[in-house]
């Protein structure tokens, strides 16, 4: 849910609910996922080097603790966005580089591709589909108290991915052939 947020339709709120210019908030947009895609690979490593728990972990509690004050940090310029954008899509990138393989060690290979493709679509489809829906609503139906509830709702995903984690086996240099 998160990554729709930041690193899908934040440009779009901001365009519409904070008047910023539309190509200046786009061009923010594309810089902001310029340096997600650039932080892909290092969070691969570090999951690599240090295993795939403490970047999970990483990466959902940092998340979770800039996440307000990002929100906040975002008022009215596109540098606003590009950097509230790129600093939660940095820690945001720390679960999307290594999702996939820790999806894929959660299954034998007989079902992995069941075990994976269909709880992922549904979370993806409930959690990230609505994200842009849901937080338009709250503004609309609570002003700005809604803009703090739908920041909230986010923290609370994320506390519960964090916590999650400790439920995973750690697989980091574990033979998954089979």
């Amino acid at each position: 849910m998160v990554y729709y947020v930041w690193g899908v339709s934040a440009p779009a709120f901001a365009i519409s609910a904070l008047g910023i210019d539309p190509g200046a908030a786009l061009w923010a947009g594309v810089g902001a996922n310029l340096v997600f895609l650039a932080a892909l690979p290092l969070w691969g490593k570090a999951s690599d080097r240090f295993g795939r728990k403490p970047v999970l972990w990483t990466g959902a509690m940092g998340a979770a603790l800039l996440h307000f004050p990002m929100t906040a940090l975002l008022q009215d310029s596109a540098w606003q966005l590009f950097l509230s954008m790129s600093v939660m899509l940095v820690f945001i990138a720390a679960s999307a580089a290594i999702v996939p393989a820790v999806y894929a060690e959660l299954f034998p290979t007989s079902i992995r591709t069941v075990g994976v493709g269909i709880p992922y679509s549904i979370c993806v489809a409930t959690f990230g589909g609505t994200a842009a829906y849901l937080q338009q609503g709250l503004g609309v139906w609570f002003g700005d108290t809604g803009s703090t509830l739908f920041t909230a709702y986010g923290v609370l995903l994320l506390v519960v991915s964090f916590a999650f984690v400790f439920t995973i086996p750690e697989a980091k240099a574990k033979d998954l052939t089979h």
